[in-house]
């Protein structure tokens, strides 16, 4: 019951999250290892832990490498999701 109130609470803090690519990408790491806590919690499978673990660890280059980018071509940190749509 616990996890899904913070399940719930983590999706109402990613719509609030949108002004900033940061805060997003924050936000969607979180809920990351909410999840690994979750899976290690209902599991005693080493593996399933390592395996979210090395995707979480690849999500989070990829994003903060796409945030450096976008702060290096467009010289600000405060990028709106909805312009990179645009873009």
């Amino acid at each position: 019951m616990l996890s899904v109130m913070m399940l719930i609470m983590i999706m109402f803090s990613l719509t609030q999250s949108l002004s900033s690519f940061l805060n997003f990408l924050i936000t969607i790491e979180y809920s990351l290892m909410l999840t690994m806590f979750i899976v290690t919690t209902s599991s005693s499978n080493e593996w399933v832990y390592l395996l979210f673990l090395i995707i979480g660890v690849s999500e989070a280059i990829i994003g903060l490498s796409i945030l450096v980018k976008m702060n290096l071509k467009y010289g600000h940190q405060q990028v709106k999701i909805m312009n990179m749509c645009s873009n």
